[in-house]
């Protein structure tokens, strides 16, 4: 029965595991008290809430290892180079040893006596230590490096476009949610005007100075204003829960967003100019240029198959409770090696990798022209939704005067309630328009600084939410609507 033991020189990463224990305990008369008031909601501007998603966002954290696993393969493959010591120790244990005897003189009166020899031992100990040095690689070892490095290169722009499509995630999800909230004032505000309606008609029809009809319509405008104001807080609700998952918090924060929509602002740069921009600053463009270099270096590696390669090692053994048909040596050797052919195993690699390299270059061109679309499609609708706020702003205005003589007439009793009641749904309407043009334009913004890539980690420095440890579940029945901001 033969016992291997092998000892390596080798780092390892030691592993860590985090074990969760739950614990009981009995009931305590604290636990029986009435429960707290909640916690006031939190203020959360928004570069609060990007800090926060760079943060806590996992796709964040996944793109940062990524990186972390491509930087520590070039500090692999660079380390072919070096010199790698080994030190196998075998132990063996051999159940039966051969042996042969031998006579020997012996003292009168025997003269020969009869002695056995075996041949080892049952049990012994060989170590090996092995110390070799690569001295030529014909060009792999440089173009394995090469290569590595832009892949790790490409993963590093990848974790920049990771950032910057995080960031513009959670822009838009926090104009969602601001979007959200103006809806439910506009919600309320119609259904408060309508019930106001109601009042009216109903004292008109008490005076005899209007008919049961208008009653009637006013009841079913509440009716379904109520609908409208109820499916205004969902949205809120629905766009808060977007905006937890785009910061990478659990569902269900309690915040009370203080960053409102940026204002209209001048005429940006040209177009051109904006393009230009993008092609200077867009990680996807340094992705693609470090695929075509990776590509290079895989033609380069598959190459270096055709060249020789020489090494020198060194191997000292010692064996321990040895016989004495056993030594203890050491070897000193230089190796060459030489392909001579491969079944064009060389060439076709090469030509793989050239094609991958030009189809690198293909895509290169395709990214560029996708930019300069994206960048295109923001700018143009930028200048629409600004165009829009002031448009939607004067229809306000206009639906606001509107509604006033509607009232006014109604009062008078020079006209019915019909009347009042299209003027305050074009006034909710103009209302729902003005806050949608605010928002596109500030998503529109959003979208030209994405595309532009114009955002940089090193211009935040607000400090990120800190998310609970853990939430407590809501009791049955518990009231599940989140405060508008």
């Amino acid at each position: 029965m033969l016992t291997l033991h092998r000892v390596s020189f080798k780092w390892l990463l030691p592993g860590y595991l985090v074990l969760a224990t739950l614990l009981t305990r009995p009931a305590r008369a604290e636990d029986t008290a009435p429960p707290a008031a909640p916690a006031a909601a939190q203020p959360l501007g928004l570069d609060q809430a990007i800090a926060t998603a760079l943060q806590f966002n996992p796709r964040v954290a996944q793109a940062e290892q990524d990186l972390s696993a491509a930087q520590a393969l070039v500090t692999q493959v660079r380390a072919g180079s070096s010199v790698v010591t080994d030190l196998e120790v075998v132990n063996t244990h051999v159940n039966k040893v051969a042996s042969f005897v031998l006579p020997v003189p012996a003292p009168p009166p025997q003269y020969v006596s009869y002695e056995t020899i075996s041949l080892g031992r049952s049990q012994q100990t060989q170590a090996t230590l092995t110390v070799a040095k690569p001295l030529y690689t014909g060009g792999k070892i440089p173009a394995a490096v090469r290569q590595s490095r832009a892949g790790a290169s490409a993963v590093s722009e990848g974790l920049r476009r990771t950032l910057q499509t995080v960031v513009s995630d959670v822009k838009q999800a926090y104009y969602g949610v601001l979007l959200a909230a103006d809806l439910v004032k506009v919600a309320e505000q119609t259904a408060a005007t309508v019930r106001e309606h109601l009042r009216l008609a109903q004292a008109h029809f008490e005076a005899g100075t209007a008919p049961r009809f208008d009653v009637l319509r006013a009841e079913t405008q509440v009716a379904d204003s109520e609908q409208v104001v109820i499916q205004a807080r969902n949205g809120l609700n629905l766009t808060r829960a977007a905006l937890d998952n785009a910061m990478g918090l659990p569902q269900g924060q309690q915040y009370e967003l203080k960053t409102s929509f940026a204002p209209p602002q001048g005429e940006v740069a040209p177009l051109e100019t904006l393009v230009e921009q993008a092609h200077a600053a867009r990680p996807e463009l340094g992705q693609v240029k470090a695929q075509i270099d990776a590509a290079g270096a895989a033609a380069d590696l598959a190459r270096a198959d055709k060249h020789p390669t020489l090494g020198v090692g060194w191997v000292y053994n010692r064996v321990f409770n040895t016989s004495a048909l056993q030594v203890t040596n050491s070897t000193l050797a230089l190796q060459a090696t030489w392909p001579i052919f491969n079944g064009r195993q060389t060439s076709a690699a090469v030509s793989r990798a050239r094609s991958q390299q030009e189809s690198a270059r293909a895509l290169l061109e395709q990214v560029r022209q996708g930019i300069a679309l994206q960048v295109r499609q923001a700018y143009l609708s930028l200048g629409a939704a600004r165009e829009r706020i002031a448009a939607a702003a004067k229809g306000v205005e206009q639906a606001e005067e509107a509604h006033r003589i509607a009232t006014v007439r109604y009062n008078a009793g020079v006209s019915i309630g019909v009347e009042i009641l299209d003027a305050q749904a074009a006034l909710a309407a103009a209302r729902n328009n003005h806050a949608r043009a605010v928002y596109d334009y500030n998503v529109a913004l959003t979208q030209l600084e994405f595309a532009t890539g114009s955002w940089r980690p090193a211009e935040l420095s607000a400090t990120p939410v800190a998310p609970p440890p853990q939430r407590p579940a809501a009791s049955p029945g518990a009231e599940q609507e989140q405060p508008s901001s």
